[in-house]
């Protein structure tokens, strides 16, 4: 058997190489950055969203922010690109009750992630989309509808998840419900 047309997606703890405080100190930074809650992009009811690129100084000297580069280029590899030049352009979003992502993507990019520093209890999951078109047009009699190559592909948050995509590939972030 040949697979056609497979989409990585990396998932990535970093709770393995970052202590929760230095998620937990991030998170304050980013709650200290939200901006008007009339500045909108995907966020959407009660989610806040910060400027681009809102920490002070280089990525780098973060430790969730290291670690992060450290991810995207492990999956830049095995995405078969030479990491030989990267520029991040990132930005923090807080979600509240109501709060979602609609549905969206990230032009002229390559690889995209989702990073939670904190996912309480009724956090919404993020959905990543079936981008094949064309499976819509599909029957559905006799299809296993548990299988999960006939779903979108449903991520629970948790503290410390990074997860990357290609950045061609259309996401969101469900209601927020706690």
């Amino acid at each position: 058997m040949t697979e056609l047309f497979g989409t990585k997606i990396w998932q990535f703890d970093l709770l393995q190489h970052v202590k929760q405080g230095e998620l937990d100190k991030l998170a304050h930074r980013v709650i200290a950055n939200l901006q008007d809650e009339q500045i909108r992009k995907s966020n959407q009811g009660r989610s806040l969203r910060t400027k681009d690129n809102f920490l002070d100084g280089s990525l780098d000297k973060d430790p969730v922010g290291l670690q992060t580069i450290n991810c995207y280029k492990t999956a830049l590899v095995d995405y078969d690109y030479t990491a030989v030049k990267m520029k991040f352009s990132y930005w923090g979003i807080a979600t509240y009750s109501g709060g979602y992502n609609m549905r969206h993507l990230h032009p002229d990019s390559l690889l995209s992630g989702v990073l939670y520093l904190s996912a309480p209890t009724g956090s919404g999951r993020l959905r990543l989309v079936d981008p094949r078109v064309a499976k819509k047009m599909e029957t559905q009699v006799g299809r296993n509808q548990e299988s999960q190559s006939h779903k979108d592909w449903m991520i629970t948050p948790k503290d410390g998840l990074l997860v990357v995509f290609p950045s061609w590939l259309e996401h969101e972030v469900e209601v927020h419900r706690s």
